[in-house]
């Protein structure tokens, strides 16, 4: 026990004072210190330029700035001269000019972006709604009715039928919030899993290519070896996600105090969802990591250690990306058979759960397939690990590595 507390000790201590470690941990507080408060600074600073405008010059005759306003959600100004338009858009009094005529119209803008494309959209949809108001005009349909068709509004709900804890609830009300916790928390993960399995890697590797493991081993079994490397960086990269933890909480106390009396979107915590992250990501971590730190052993160069880490980096991504095309339906029956694969669980499942689409056995079975999972993982990371700190200069072939699970 006290070896491998030893382990676990200088893992920690190695893997945490590195510079590059410290620095992505104060990062990601600084980010997640600001992230939930984001949208109250911005309301404070008016988007830190000024409240959006656009110059419009209007050579029909046919609108005003509330019709306008009605389809481009900004100040327009109007303008007699296309020329004083574009010159007052230069000079960083509006952002973009609008020049409508009889047939159409012309934008101009300062620079192209997905932000121009969702503005002439916006403003093909004006002149559709004036020359739809000019048809029903023309074949002698009342203005008042014509105003009733066109301007009609359905009341809409969307309820939530499914299994999650929004049961009967508008889950438009939830949405935005589940959307960004299923999210930024797999991101989390996904971040977590590489930095953390990327070091016990290079570790695995570096020792052995420096002959260090052939002293370790001597006085060390290389199944504690193991456990300690495992449980010592997962307990840094886990100090890392609580500091953020902490920092989104600080933050969500504060953010408050800035938005009395603004009608700006918060976001409001879930503890239950905290705990839930730290959950999957202690299971997925260990899972991984005793895939990293295995395969590392059956190399000896750093050189190979790239190729060797392809396979669990494969299912990170694999992982990572089911979560992030699965938020675009969460109830698929695909989506839910995923999420119930052991390596990819930590990912998806747990979207699911920010979605509201897991019944509780499904969350109890999938841990319980993890757990089974990682004790299948480190009984067969020991026995590779335990033949790949005796083997140097060779790589380890199909029957050695059938010969170690003897």
């Amino acid at each position: 026990m006290r070896q491998l507390w030893s382990v676990i000790r200088f893992e920690f201590l190695a893997f945490a004072k590195n510079k590059t470690f410290i620095g992505m941990t104060i990062l990601l507080m600084i980010i997640a210190l600001i992230a939930p408060a984001a949208p109250a600074i911005f309301a404070m600073f008016d988007g830190f330029g000024g409240e959006s405008s656009i110059a419009v010059v209007d050579r029909t005759g046919w609108f005003d700035a509330q019709t306008v306003e009605s389809f481009i959600p900004t100040n327009a100004v109007f303008f007699n001269d296309t020329d004083a338009a574009i010159q007052a858009v230069q000079n960083g009094e509006h952002d973009n000019v609008l020049e409508i005529a009889d047939d159409g119209f012309t934008l101009h803008v300062t620079a192209m972006g997905l932000g121009v494309t969702t503005l002439q959209h916006q403003a093909t949809n004006l002149l559709r709604h004036r020359r739809m108001v000019e048809g029903f005009h023309e074949i002698g349909v009342d203005m008042a009715q014509v105003d009733g068709i066109l301007n009609y509004m359905p009341n809409s709900m969307v309820l939530n039928i499914g299994v999650g804890d929004d049961l009967g609830e508008d889950a438009t009300e939830t949405f935005f919030e589940n959307f960004i916790y299923a999210y930024v928390m797999s991101f989390v993960l996904y971040m977590g899993l590489i930095l953390g399995g990327a070091h016990l890697l290079t570790t695995v590797v570096r020792e052995k290519a420096t002959k260090t493991m052939e002293l370790l081993v001597t006085s060390c079994k290389p199944s504690i070896m193991l456990n300690g490397k495992v449980i010592g960086v997962g307990a840094a990269i886990l100090t890392q996600i609580l500091a953020m933890i902490g920092s989104v909480i600080l933050s969500m106390q504060i953010t408050p105090l800035l938005t009395e009396g603004m009608d700006v979107f918060t976001v409001n915590l879930n503890p239950m969802l905290l705990v839930y992250l730290v959950v999957f990501f202690l299971l997925g971590f260990v899972m991984y990591a005793y895939i990293y730190a295995a395969l590392a052993s059956t190399v000896s160069r750093m050189e190979d250690a790239t190729s060797i880490g392809q396979l669990p980096q494969l299912l990170l991504v694999a992982g990572f990306f089911a979560t992030m095309i699965g938020l675009n339906n969460p109830g698929a029956q695909w989506v839910t058979i995923v999420s119930h694969i052991p390596l990819l669980s930590p990912f998806v499942m747990f979207a699911r759960i920010c979605m509201g689409t897991a019944a509780t056995w499904e969350i109890a079975v999938s841990l319980v397939a993890q757990v089974a999972t990682i004790g299948i993982i480190s009984w067969m990371g020991a026995k590779i690990y335990r033949m790949g700190t005796l083997m140097y200069g060779a790589k380890p072939t199909m029957k050695n590595l059938l010969e170690a699970f003897k």
